[in-house]
Protein backbone atom coordinates (compact mmCIF):
# COMPACT_ATOMS: atom_id res chain seq x y z
CA UNK A 1 0.00 0.00 0.00
CA UNK A 2 2.80 2.14 0.57
CA UNK A 3 3.89 2.17 -3.08
CA UNK A 4 -0.05 2.73 -4.30
CA UNK A 5 0.39 5.92 -2.25
CA UNK A 6 3.85 6.79 -3.60
CA UNK A 7 2.67 6.48 -7.11
CA UNK A 8 -1.11 8.40 -6.50
CA UNK A 9 1.19 11.26 -5.18
CA UNK A 10 3.15 11.35 -8.30
CA UNK A 11 -0.26 10.73 -10.75
CA UNK A 12 -2.22 13.44 -8.81
CA UNK A 13 0.63 15.57 -8.90
CA UNK A 14 2.30 15.15 -12.41
CA UNK A 15 0.03 13.37 -14.01
CA UNK A 16 -2.60 16.05 -15.41
CA UNK A 17 0.14 18.11 -16.30
CA UNK A 18 2.17 15.21 -18.69
CA UNK A 19 -1.43 14.67 -20.18
CA UNK A 20 -1.52 17.96 -21.22
CA UNK A 21 2.05 18.65 -23.17
CA UNK A 22 1.53 15.33 -24.14
CA UNK A 23 4.17 13.40 -22.75
CA UNK A 24 1.88 10.41 -21.74
CA UNK A 25 -1.77 10.08 -23.06
CA UNK A 26 -4.54 11.65 -21.78
CA UNK A 27 -5.44 8.49 -20.43
CA UNK A 28 -3.24 8.75 -17.25
CA UNK A 29 -5.53 11.63 -15.85
CA UNK A 30 -7.77 7.93 -14.73
CA UNK A 31 -4.80 6.48 -13.09
CA UNK A 32 -5.87 8.33 -9.41
CA UNK A 33 -9.33 6.42 -10.24
CA UNK A 34 -7.66 2.96 -10.47
CA UNK A 35 -5.16 3.31 -7.62
CA UNK A 36 -8.33 4.66 -5.31
CA UNK A 37 -10.52 1.02 -6.78
CA UNK A 38 -7.48 -0.73 -5.41
CA UNK A 39 -7.42 0.70 -1.89
CA UNK A 40 -11.03 0.38 -1.84
CA UNK A 41 -10.61 -3.23 -2.90
CA UNK A 42 -7.99 -3.57 0.18
CA UNK A 43 -9.82 -1.66 2.19
CA UNK A 44 -13.15 -4.05 2.29
CA UNK A 45 -10.88 -6.94 2.46
CA UNK A 46 -8.90 -6.26 5.42
CA UNK A 47 -11.61 -3.73 7.15
CA UNK A 48 -14.00 -6.34 7.45
CA UNK A 49 -11.90 -8.83 9.57
CA UNK A 50 -10.57 -5.75 11.49
CA UNK A 51 -14.62 -4.67 12.22
CA UNK A 52 -12.67 -1.16 11.09
CA UNK A 53 -11.75 -0.71 14.50
CA UNK A 54 -9.85 2.21 14.10
CA UNK A 55 -12.49 4.59 12.65
CA UNK A 56 -14.26 6.33 15.00
CA UNK A 57 -18.30 5.83 15.22
CA UNK A 58 -18.82 9.77 14.21
CA UNK A 59 -17.46 9.40 10.83
CA UNK A 60 -19.68 6.63 10.34
CA UNK A 61 -22.44 8.62 11.30
CA UNK A 62 -21.54 11.58 8.96
CA UNK A 63 -21.02 9.63 5.92
CA UNK A 64 -24.14 7.75 6.80
CA UNK A 65 -25.86 10.75 6.50
CA UNK A 66 -24.35 11.82 3.60
CA UNK A 67 -25.50 8.67 2.00
CA UNK A 68 -28.63 9.05 2.78
CA UNK A 69 -28.91 12.81 1.31
CA UNK A 70 -27.29 11.14 -1.57
CA UNK A 71 -30.27 8.53 -1.99
CA UNK A 72 -32.68 10.99 -1.27
CA UNK A 73 -31.99 14.03 -3.49
CA UNK A 74 -31.31 11.21 -6.68
CA UNK A 75 -34.87 10.05 -5.91
CA UNK A 76 -36.36 13.60 -5.47
CA UNK A 77 -35.29 15.12 -8.49
CA UNK A 78 -35.59 11.92 -10.85
CA UNK A 79 -31.74 11.85 -11.22
CA UNK A 80 -30.07 9.75 -14.21
CA UNK A 81 -28.11 7.71 -13.80
CA UNK A 82 -25.26 9.28 -15.81
CA UNK A 83 -25.01 12.61 -13.55
CA UNK A 84 -25.60 10.16 -10.72
CA UNK A 85 -21.95 8.24 -11.49
CA UNK A 86 -20.35 11.50 -12.53
CA UNK A 87 -21.37 13.35 -9.27
CA UNK A 88 -20.18 9.77 -7.32
CA UNK A 89 -16.82 9.71 -8.67
CA UNK A 90 -16.34 13.29 -8.40
CA UNK A 91 -17.46 13.26 -4.72
CA UNK A 92 -16.15 9.54 -3.56
CA UNK A 93 -13.35 8.78 -5.64
CA UNK A 94 -10.98 9.53 -2.49
CA UNK A 95 -12.93 8.54 0.19
CA UNK A 96 -10.89 4.90 0.09
CA UNK A 97 -7.38 6.75 0.79
CA UNK A 98 -9.28 8.12 4.20
CA UNK A 99 -10.42 4.94 5.20
CA UNK A 100 -6.58 3.09 3.97
CA UNK A 101 -4.90 4.30 7.15
CA UNK A 102 -7.08 2.56 9.39
CA UNK A 103 -6.93 -0.74 7.84
CA UNK A 104 -3.02 -0.55 6.87
CA UNK A 105 -0.61 0.70 9.89
CA UNK A 106 1.84 2.73 7.65
CA UNK A 107 5.57 2.71 9.38
CA UNK A 108 7.25 6.23 10.08
CA UNK A 109 9.56 5.25 7.80
CA UNK A 110 7.07 5.33 5.15
CA UNK A 111 5.25 8.18 6.23
CA UNK A 112 8.65 10.22 6.15
CA UNK A 113 9.06 8.98 2.43
CA UNK A 114 5.29 9.96 1.58
CA UNK A 115 6.07 13.56 3.14
CA UNK A 116 9.63 13.82 1.32
CA UNK A 117 7.85 13.54 -1.74
CA UNK A 118 5.00 15.72 -1.31
CA UNK A 119 8.07 18.61 -0.08
CA UNK A 120 9.77 17.99 -3.70
CA UNK A 121 6.88 18.29 -5.45
CA UNK A 122 6.52 21.70 -3.81
CA UNK A 123 10.03 22.38 -3.98
CA UNK A 124 9.41 22.05 -7.85
CA UNK A 125 6.32 24.48 -8.25
CA UNK A 126 8.41 27.55 -8.45
CA UNK A 127 10.76 26.48 -11.21
CA UNK A 128 7.46 25.51 -13.67
CA UNK A 129 5.95 29.07 -12.36
CA UNK A 130 8.99 30.85 -13.56
CA UNK A 131 8.99 29.03 -17.01
CA UNK A 132 4.80 29.67 -17.22
CA UNK A 133 5.36 32.95 -16.37
CA UNK A 134 7.49 33.49 -18.88
CA UNK A 135 5.87 32.35 -21.56
CA UNK A 136 2.87 34.37 -20.37
CA UNK A 137 4.93 37.73 -21.09
CA UNK A 138 6.49 36.57 -23.93
CA UNK A 139 3.56 36.48 -25.68
CA UNK A 140 2.11 39.26 -24.53
CA UNK A 141 -0.41 37.95 -22.46
CA UNK A 142 -1.48 39.15 -18.91
CA UNK A 143 -3.31 36.68 -17.14
CA UNK A 144 -1.53 34.54 -14.63
CA UNK A 145 -4.26 31.46 -14.71
CA UNK A 146 -2.04 29.48 -16.68
CA UNK A 147 0.80 29.61 -14.14
CA UNK A 148 0.07 26.75 -12.38
CA UNK A 149 2.94 24.46 -11.73
CA UNK A 150 2.64 20.92 -12.60
CA UNK A 151 -0.74 21.55 -10.91
CA UNK A 152 -2.97 22.15 -13.82
CA UNK A 153 -4.61 25.13 -12.48
CA UNK A 154 -3.21 28.35 -10.36
CA UNK A 155 -5.76 27.96 -7.40
CA UNK A 156 -4.75 24.28 -6.81
CA UNK A 157 -1.10 25.45 -7.02
CA UNK A 158 -0.93 28.20 -4.04
CA UNK A 159 -3.36 25.83 -2.16
CA UNK A 160 -0.86 23.25 -2.05
CA UNK A 161 1.97 25.50 -0.87
CA UNK A 162 0.11 26.75 1.53
CA UNK A 163 -0.63 23.51 3.29
CA UNK A 164 3.30 22.50 2.41
CA UNK A 165 4.09 25.71 4.84
CA UNK A 166 1.47 24.78 7.14
CA UNK A 167 3.38 20.83 7.74
CA UNK A 168 6.93 22.80 8.18
CA UNK A 169 5.56 24.60 10.68
CA UNK A 170 4.61 22.03 12.67
CA UNK A 171 7.91 20.43 12.02
CA UNK A 172 9.56 23.38 13.39
CA UNK A 173 7.56 24.01 16.49
CA UNK A 174 8.07 20.26 17.40
CA UNK A 175 11.78 20.89 16.53
CA UNK A 176 12.06 18.96 13.69
CA UNK A 177 13.81 21.33 11.49
CA UNK A 178 15.73 24.01 11.96
CA UNK A 179 14.43 27.62 11.99
CA UNK A 180 16.42 28.89 9.76
CA UNK A 181 15.70 26.20 7.19
CA UNK A 182 11.87 26.85 8.03
CA UNK A 183 12.26 30.63 6.52
CA UNK A 184 14.28 30.01 3.89
CA UNK A 185 11.46 27.12 2.83
CA UNK A 186 8.57 29.30 3.88
CA UNK A 187 9.63 32.34 1.25
CA UNK A 188 10.88 30.17 -1.40
CA UNK A 189 7.67 27.84 -1.60
CA UNK A 190 5.12 31.11 -1.40
CA UNK A 191 6.78 32.85 -4.24
CA UNK A 192 5.48 30.99 -6.61
CA UNK A 193 1.63 31.94 -5.56
CA UNK A 194 3.32 35.84 -5.69
CA UNK A 195 3.27 35.41 -10.13
CA UNK A 196 0.21 33.57 -10.70
CA UNK A 197 -2.53 36.15 -9.28
CA UNK A 198 -3.72 34.08 -6.68
CA UNK A 199 -5.21 37.03 -4.27
CA UNK A 200 -6.90 34.95 -2.27
CA UNK A 201 -3.27 33.32 -0.56
CA UNK A 202 -3.65 36.27 1.13
CA UNK A 203 -6.85 35.31 2.72
CA UNK A 204 -6.10 31.94 3.51
CA UNK A 205 -2.67 32.00 4.40
CA UNK A 206 -3.08 33.90 7.39
CA UNK A 207 -6.09 31.73 9.25
CA UNK A 208 -3.92 28.49 8.14
CA UNK A 209 -0.90 29.70 9.51
CA UNK A 210 -2.03 30.91 12.35
CA UNK A 211 -3.93 27.90 13.40
CA UNK A 212 -0.67 26.10 12.88
CA UNK A 213 1.49 28.04 15.00
CA UNK A 214 -1.26 28.34 18.32
CA UNK A 215 -1.84 24.68 17.93
CA UNK A 216 2.19 23.76 17.89
CA UNK A 217 3.25 26.32 20.30
CA UNK A 218 4.13 25.69 24.05
CA UNK A 219 1.31 27.06 26.02
CA UNK A 220 3.30 29.71 27.95
CA UNK A 221 4.90 30.67 24.02
CA UNK A 222 1.63 31.03 22.21
CA UNK A 223 1.64 34.89 22.67
CA UNK A 224 5.31 34.75 21.10
CA UNK A 225 4.32 32.73 18.49
CA UNK A 226 1.82 34.90 17.34
CA UNK A 227 3.55 37.87 17.28
CA UNK A 228 6.00 35.77 14.99
CA UNK A 229 3.64 34.30 12.80
CA UNK A 230 2.20 37.85 12.15
CA UNK A 231 5.52 39.27 11.29
CA UNK A 232 6.64 36.30 9.13
CA UNK A 233 3.47 36.88 6.86
CA UNK A 234 3.71 40.83 7.23
CA UNK A 235 6.97 40.15 5.67
CA UNK A 236 5.65 37.78 2.77
CA UNK A 237 2.95 40.17 2.17
CA UNK A 238 5.69 43.12 1.78
CA UNK A 239 7.57 40.51 -1.35
CA UNK A 240 3.87 39.61 -2.65
CA UNK A 241 2.67 43.31 -3.69
CA UNK A 242 5.48 44.25 -5.31
CA UNK A 243 5.84 41.03 -7.36
CA UNK A 244 2.63 41.05 -8.29
CA UNK A 245 2.38 44.61 -9.36
CA UNK A 246 5.54 44.39 -11.19
CA UNK A 247 4.25 41.29 -13.51
CA UNK A 248 0.94 43.20 -14.22
CA UNK A 249 2.43 46.45 -15.03
CA UNK A 250 1.13 46.57 -18.32
CA UNK A 251 -2.09 44.66 -17.71
CA UNK A 252 -5.34 47.06 -19.07
CA UNK A 253 -7.25 46.05 -16.53
CA UNK A 254 -4.56 46.08 -13.38
CA UNK A 255 -5.85 46.37 -9.95
CA UNK A 256 -3.18 46.78 -7.58
CA UNK A 257 -3.27 44.79 -4.30
CA UNK A 258 -3.78 47.71 -2.18
CA UNK A 259 -6.84 49.27 -4.53
CA UNK A 260 -8.45 45.13 -4.19
CA UNK A 261 -8.49 45.08 -0.44
CA UNK A 262 -9.08 48.64 0.03
CA UNK A 263 -11.36 49.94 -2.37
CA UNK A 264 -14.78 48.86 -1.94
CA UNK A 265 -15.80 49.32 -5.34
CA UNK A 266 -13.07 46.62 -6.51
CA UNK A 267 -13.93 44.29 -3.99
CA UNK A 268 -18.02 44.66 -4.45
CA UNK A 269 -17.52 43.71 -8.05
CA UNK A 270 -15.63 40.69 -7.24
CA UNK A 271 -17.79 39.08 -4.70
CA UNK A 272 -21.60 40.51 -5.79
CA UNK A 273 -21.82 40.80 -9.65
CA UNK A 274 -25.70 40.65 -9.63
CA UNK A 275 -25.78 37.71 -11.88
CA UNK A 276 -28.94 35.70 -12.19
CA UNK A 277 -30.11 32.00 -13.47
CA UNK A 278 -29.63 31.28 -16.25
CA UNK A 279 -26.34 33.54 -16.77
CA UNK A 280 -23.26 32.07 -18.34
CA UNK A 281 -20.80 34.97 -16.77
CA UNK A 282 -19.46 33.60 -13.34
CA UNK A 283 -20.93 35.35 -10.00
CA UNK A 284 -19.56 36.50 -7.37
CA UNK A 285 -18.87 34.51 -4.55
CA UNK A 286 -21.59 36.30 -2.52
CA UNK A 287 -24.14 35.46 -5.93
CA UNK A 288 -23.25 31.54 -5.95
CA UNK A 289 -24.33 31.54 -2.54
CA UNK A 290 -27.25 33.39 -2.12
CA UNK A 291 -29.08 32.87 -5.86
CA UNK A 292 -28.75 28.95 -5.28
CA UNK A 293 -30.48 29.37 -1.93
CA UNK A 294 -33.07 31.49 -2.74
CA UNK A 295 -33.96 29.15 -5.67
CA UNK A 296 -33.59 25.78 -3.70
CA UNK A 297 -35.93 27.85 -0.97
CA UNK A 298 -38.65 27.20 -3.27
CA UNK A 299 -38.90 23.77 -2.44
CA UNK A 300 -38.25 22.29 0.89
CA UNK A 301 -37.25 19.04 -0.04
CA UNK A 302 -34.33 21.00 -2.80
CA UNK A 303 -33.50 22.90 0.07
CA UNK A 304 -32.54 19.95 2.29
CA UNK A 305 -31.26 17.31 0.24
CA UNK A 306 -30.52 18.98 -3.30
CA UNK A 307 -31.03 18.68 -6.71
CA UNK A 308 -28.64 15.56 -6.71
CA UNK A 309 -25.34 14.48 -6.41
CA UNK A 310 -24.02 15.91 -10.08
CA UNK A 311 -27.06 17.35 -11.25
CA UNK A 312 -25.86 20.67 -11.59
CA UNK A 313 -22.31 19.72 -12.54
CA UNK A 314 -20.78 19.55 -16.12
CA UNK A 315 -18.49 16.40 -16.87
CA UNK A 316 -15.67 15.05 -19.44
CA UNK A 317 -16.87 12.13 -19.33
CA UNK A 318 -19.59 13.07 -21.91
CA UNK A 319 -22.70 14.76 -22.33
CA UNK A 320 -24.78 12.10 -21.19
CA UNK A 321 -23.06 12.34 -17.82
CA UNK A 322 -24.00 16.31 -17.66
CA UNK A 323 -26.34 17.46 -15.09
CA UNK A 324 -29.62 18.13 -16.07
CA UNK A 325 -29.36 21.60 -14.21
CA UNK A 326 -26.26 22.47 -15.50
CA UNK A 327 -27.28 24.88 -18.17
CA UNK A 328 -29.20 26.27 -15.09
CA UNK A 329 -26.63 26.94 -12.72
CA UNK A 330 -23.31 27.14 -15.47
CA UNK A 331 -22.68 30.69 -13.95
CA UNK A 332 -23.37 29.41 -9.94
CA UNK A 333 -20.26 26.63 -9.99
CA UNK A 334 -17.31 28.80 -8.71
CA UNK A 335 -16.56 26.87 -5.51
CA UNK A 336 -17.06 24.20 -3.18
CA UNK A 337 -20.10 25.36 -1.15
CA UNK A 338 -21.84 27.19 -4.10
CA UNK A 339 -21.90 23.23 -5.73
CA UNK A 340 -22.25 21.52 -2.62
CA UNK A 341 -25.30 23.68 -2.07
CA UNK A 342 -26.69 22.83 -4.74
CA UNK A 343 -26.69 19.08 -4.86
CA UNK A 344 -26.38 18.08 -1.19
CA UNK A 345 -28.02 20.77 0.34
CA UNK A 346 -28.07 22.53 3.39
CA UNK A 347 -28.38 18.85 5.61
CA UNK A 348 -25.32 17.46 2.86
CA UNK A 349 -23.37 21.02 3.30
CA UNK A 350 -23.84 20.54 7.26
CA UNK A 351 -22.31 16.69 7.26
CA UNK A 352 -19.36 18.26 5.10
CA UNK A 353 -18.54 20.84 7.71
CA UNK A 354 -19.40 18.09 10.17
CA UNK A 355 -16.49 15.70 9.07
CA UNK A 356 -13.78 19.11 8.80
CA UNK A 357 -14.71 19.43 12.79
CA UNK A 358 -14.28 15.98 13.26
CA UNK A 359 -10.75 15.94 11.31
CA UNK A 360 -9.64 18.95 13.39
CA UNK A 361 -10.94 17.79 16.52
CA UNK A 362 -8.26 14.79 15.64
CA UNK A 363 -5.50 16.74 14.18
CA UNK A 364 -5.93 18.45 17.79
CA UNK A 365 -6.24 15.43 19.86
CA UNK A 366 -2.80 14.07 17.90
CA UNK A 367 -0.94 16.96 18.06
CA UNK A 368 -1.70 16.90 21.93
CA UNK A 369 -0.70 13.48 22.37
CA UNK A 370 1.97 12.91 20.60
CA UNK A 371 5.18 14.51 21.01
CA UNK A 372 6.61 12.72 17.97
CA UNK A 373 6.41 12.64 14.49
CA UNK A 374 2.75 12.43 13.61
CA UNK A 375 1.78 14.79 16.26
CA UNK A 376 4.34 17.50 13.81
CA UNK A 377 2.05 16.71 11.27
CA UNK A 378 -0.82 16.62 13.19
CA UNK A 379 -0.06 20.38 14.10
CA UNK A 380 -0.14 21.62 10.55
CA UNK A 381 -2.85 19.34 9.90
CA UNK A 382 -5.07 21.58 11.81
CA UNK A 383 -4.01 24.69 10.15
CA UNK A 384 -4.97 22.72 6.69
CA UNK A 385 -8.27 21.64 7.89
CA UNK A 386 -9.02 25.10 9.07
CA UNK A 387 -7.76 26.32 5.18
CA UNK A 388 -10.10 23.91 3.62
CA UNK A 389 -13.16 25.13 5.17
CA UNK A 390 -12.68 28.73 4.99
CA UNK A 391 -11.45 27.97 1.26
CA UNK A 392 -15.03 26.21 0.45
CA UNK A 393 -16.70 30.00 -0.70
CA UNK A 394 -12.98 30.03 -2.78
CA UNK A 395 -11.95 27.23 -5.00
CA UNK A 396 -14.21 23.95 -6.28
CA UNK A 397 -11.47 22.35 -4.36
CA UNK A 398 -13.83 19.07 -4.49
CA UNK A 399 -12.71 18.55 -8.13
CA UNK A 400 -9.04 18.70 -8.18
CA UNK A 401 -7.23 15.36 -7.50
CA UNK A 402 -4.54 17.38 -5.95
CA UNK A 403 -6.29 18.85 -3.20
CA UNK A 404 -8.90 16.00 -2.53
CA UNK A 405 -7.25 12.67 -2.49
CA UNK A 406 -4.28 14.63 -0.06
CA UNK A 407 -6.66 15.96 2.14
CA UNK A 408 -8.47 12.37 2.63
CA UNK A 409 -6.07 10.51 2.92
CA UNK A 410 -3.68 12.60 4.76
CA UNK A 411 -7.11 13.14 7.24
CA UNK A 412 -7.60 10.12 7.39
CA UNK A 413 -3.71 9.30 8.79
CA UNK A 414 -4.58 11.56 11.44
CA UNK A 415 -7.64 10.19 12.57
CA UNK A 416 -6.00 6.54 12.50
CA UNK A 417 -3.25 7.36 14.65
CA UNK A 418 -5.67 9.29 16.87
CA UNK A 419 -7.56 5.64 17.43
CA UNK A 420 -4.28 3.78 17.92
CA UNK A 421 -3.44 6.30 20.27
CA UNK A 422 -6.18 5.80 22.32
CA UNK A 423 -6.00 2.17 22.42
CA UNK A 424 -2.13 1.94 23.58
CA UNK A 425 -3.46 3.66 26.31
CA UNK A 426 -6.00 1.02 27.50
CA UNK A 427 -4.37 -0.91 29.69
CA UNK A 428 -4.74 -4.90 29.82
CA UNK A 429 -7.58 -6.05 31.40
CA UNK A 430 -6.81 -8.18 34.00
CA UNK A 431 -8.67 -11.34 35.11
CA UNK A 432 -11.12 -11.07 38.51
CA UNK A 433 -8.46 -13.57 39.97
CA UNK A 434 -5.46 -11.53 39.26
CA UNK A 435 -7.36 -7.98 40.26
CA UNK A 436 -8.02 -9.78 43.86
CA UNK A 437 -5.19 -8.80 46.07
CA UNK A 438 -4.03 -5.28 44.17
CA UNK A 439 -5.19 -2.43 46.41
CA UNK A 440 -7.86 -0.16 45.61
CA UNK A 441 -5.53 2.86 44.42
CA UNK A 442 -4.65 0.68 41.73
CA UNK A 443 -7.89 -0.65 40.40
CA UNK A 444 -9.00 3.03 40.46
CA UNK A 445 -6.32 3.79 38.15
CA UNK A 446 -6.79 1.58 35.55
CA UNK A 447 -10.46 2.72 35.52
CA UNK A 448 -8.59 6.29 35.41
CA UNK A 449 -6.68 5.12 32.29
CA UNK A 450 -9.48 3.66 30.87
CA UNK A 451 -11.46 6.84 30.97
CA UNK A 452 -8.50 8.70 30.03
CA UNK A 453 -8.32 6.42 26.42
CA UNK A 454 -12.14 6.77 26.24
CA UNK A 455 -11.94 10.65 26.13
CA UNK A 456 -8.99 10.66 23.36
CA UNK A 457 -11.54 8.36 21.51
Amino acid sequence: MHYLVLLLILSITFGDQLGVSHVVPKMVSFLPDLLSALALLYVVAVGARQRFQYVRSSYWLAFGVVTVVIVCGAFANNEAPGPLFAGLRYYFRAMPLFFLPAVYDFSEVQIRQQMRLLLFVGFVQLPFAIHQRMIVMDANRYSGDSVVGTLVQSSPMSMYLICAVCVLTGFTLRHRISKTAYFILFFYLLAATTINETKGTLILLPFALLTSALVGAAPGRRVRIFFVTVVLFAGFVAAFAPIYDYVQRKNPYYVSIEDFFTNKKVMTKYVDTHATVGAVKLAGRVDSIKVPLEQLSRDPVQLVFGLGIGNASHSSLGPQFVGAYFALFEGFLVSSLSIFLLEIGLLGVAMVFLLYWLIFRDSLAVAQTDRGFMGAIAVGWAGITVLMTIAMPYITSHIYPSLSYLFWYMSGLIAATRMRLAFAAIPAVASPLEMAPASAGVAIGHMASAAGAQRLR
